[in-house]
């Protein structure tokens, strides 16, 4: 008699042990933002300081100091793809300057400094197009451009604040300039706000 040759199954680990299925399927808030840099950028750092010590009792800023180009919803699985498709962007584009001049309104809750020349930005959302196309494709809303960015320096602020702000500008004008070397790729990952980096694309010399 032939034997029968049976090829025994791999126990499956107990329900316990198998590894936490990762929720690639999961809706993130992403944006995509610029962080000011070298000398420019710490005179921002500094002035955010400034500000949360003179109005909130030395309490120092929990988010750095940024100007958001964009911001939208999208899935985690889909992050390879906005990362190939953002570089792709990134390496046609060259790094360009960013004069920061004095206080502007308040608006989406906090404190901004005024950017005095958009079109470097506005270059750079229409050259991304392809990333809003891409995610409107896989079901998701279109992305959202700010039409004229402004650099964050606190992300909430009250009434009182922003009157004793604007006066504070009125009394000691800032300016400062910077070169923008990259963009940076952040998402939400919490309901409180905190935000994760997710990739930095460098911008040609």
């Amino acid at each position: 008699m032939a034997e029968v040759m049976v090829r025994q199954q791999p126990a499956r680990p107990a329900l316990w042990q198998q590894p936490l299925v990762e929720k690639s399927w999961q809706e993130r808030d992403y944006s995509l933002v610029v962080f000011p840099e070298g000398e420019g950028g710490e005179k921002v750092k500094q002035l955010a300081g400034n500000f949360h010590h003179t109005f909130r009792g030395g309490q120092w800023p929990q988010e750095a100091p940024l100007i958001e180009l964009a911001s939208f919803r999208a899935r985690e699985a889909m992050e390879e793809t906005l990362i190939r498709w953002i570089q792709r962007v990134c390496h046609m584009q060259r790094r360009f300057w960013v004069q920061l001049n004095g206080f502007c309104e308040k608006h989406s809750g906090g404190l901004y400094l005024q950017v005095q020349d958009h079109r470097p930005f506005t270059k750079i959302a229409g050259s991304l197009s392809v990333v809003d196309q891409y995610i409107q494709s896989c079901g998701g809303p279109p992305v959202d451009w700010i039409q004229a960015p402004h650099c964050r320096i606190t992300d909430m602020a009250n009434t009182n604040e922003y009157d004793q702000t604007k006066n504070w500008f009125s009394a000691q004008p800032f300016h400062a300039d910077f070169f923008v070397h990259s963009l940076v790729l952040m998402k939400q990952v919490s309901d409180s706000g905190s935000a994760e980096l997710v990739n930095v694309f460098p911008l040609l010399p």
